[in-house]
């Protein structure tokens, strides 16, 4: 089934916006037109007048920009369900037919940037559904160093390949969206629960599975003098390193003292985000309550 009208003009506003985000010149009328393209229309009031309104059914987009030393910008859109998982494997096809077989190469950078200049407020929606048809939305502002996963966030991936030898290749944009039906608000597609997109998407255009990515977190401690612990993990969940456990303090002091340990990764707060995610919910579902990630 084809994407509605509806949802490639949210899709135009997150290109439109996380490319600007990202520090790049961008018109939201140069995405409406390229996404039309890419859909197989001449041009965006083709697009308008030959795509349904609405579709009643949950889909995902992905899309990624290719960009290869020597050559043109290529863009690729995958939609359905299986999109997040199909697109690499397009541009990997495309990559191959180039003569340019990324089999064996590694990966540089893999990171969703934070935007560039000054920050802006933040804040983690939670969607309580009420009935069939109607659900309420709750909007809490975050700390600015807090790495609680936001769903809203649409920056992209942005990952970087160098050959055998070490020497940059090509570069990697990807967008991930799904659409669910009872929303208009499209969310930011994070992968599936038993392999994260970072081990997927490096595995389909490397055919070599990397290492977890790692980083550090704030969970509950036992110790009721020192209620916070800050430990290493990995994206699946697994706790490599306890750090230290930290007393009482305000909420803007334990994100800043977290966000000190990260950047010795060079971790953007939605790198963090995503690599804790999976050990917070767990702590959070042992203590049967929230955590501060």
């Amino acid at each position: 089934m084809a994407i509605s009208r509806k949802q490639v003009l949210e899709l135009a506003k997150i290109l439109n916006s996380t490319t600007k985000a990202l520090g790049q010149s961008s018109k939201l009328a140069a995405h409406q037109e390229k996404l039309s393209h890419l859909l197989g229309y001449p041009h965006w009031n083709a697009a308008s007048a030959d795509l349904p309104g609405t579709i009643p059914e949950e889909t995902a987009v992905a899309i990624a920009l290719l960009e290869i030393s020597g050559q043109s910008p290529m863009t690729f859109l995958a939609h359905g369900r299986a999109a997040p998982w199909n697109l690499p494997l397009v541009v990997r096809d495309y990559l191959v037919a180039q003569s340019l077989n990324p089999d064996g190469f590694g990966v540089t950078s893999y990171t969703r940037p934070d935007p560039v200049g000054e920050p802006k407020p933040r804040f983690l929606t939670t969607r309580v559904i009420s009935t069939v048809d109607e659900y309420t939305e709750h909007r809490e502002l975050l700390d600015p160093n807090d790495i609680s996963y936001c769903h809203q966030n649409h920056t992209p991936i942005v990952v970087t390949f160098a050959d055998q030898t070490g020497k940059f290749s090509f570069k990697l944009t990807i967008w991930l969206v799904t659409f669910y039906a009872l929303s208009d608000s499209p969310i930011y597609f994070n992968g599936a629960s038993h392999k994260p997109m970072y081990n997927s998407i490096v595995e389909t255009i490397t055919g070599v599975e990397p290492a977890n990515r790692k980083g550090y977190c704030l969970v509950e401690s036992d110790d009721a003098r020192n209620p916070h612990s800050l430990i290493k993990c990995d994206e699946q969940g697994r706790e490599i390193e306890h750090v230290r456990n930290l007393p009482p303090l305000p909420e803007s002091e334990l994100w800043a003292e977290l966000k000190a340990y990260n950047d010795q990764l060079r971790l953007s707060l939605t790198d963090a985000a995503e690599i804790a995610k999976a050990t917070v919910d767990m702590y959070a579902e042992y203590a049967g309550g929230e955590t501060f990630d």
